[in-house]
């Protein structure tokens, strides 16, 4: 397993594989859940995975 702090970019580069192979392979389609299409492009399939990460976003901890 990769460290934590590199989980983020090892995680895109792995869904950026599996993106190509479907695309070379015919078996790409557009996302449900985002309204930018790949095009069945390399370089926009890795826009749209920059636009679909998430990045958690956590409440300030408040002693008790």
């Amino acid at each position: 397993y990769p460290p934590v702090a590199e989980l983020r970019l090892v995680s895109r580069r792995v869904a950026l594989a599996v993106g190509k192979c479907a695309i070379a392979r015919g078996a790409s389609r557009p996302s449900p859940f985002a309204a930018f299409w790949h095009e069945n492009r390399a370089e926009r399939l890795s826009e749209l995975l920059a636009k679909m990460g998430w990045t958690p976003e956590y409440l300030p901890l408040a002693p008790v």
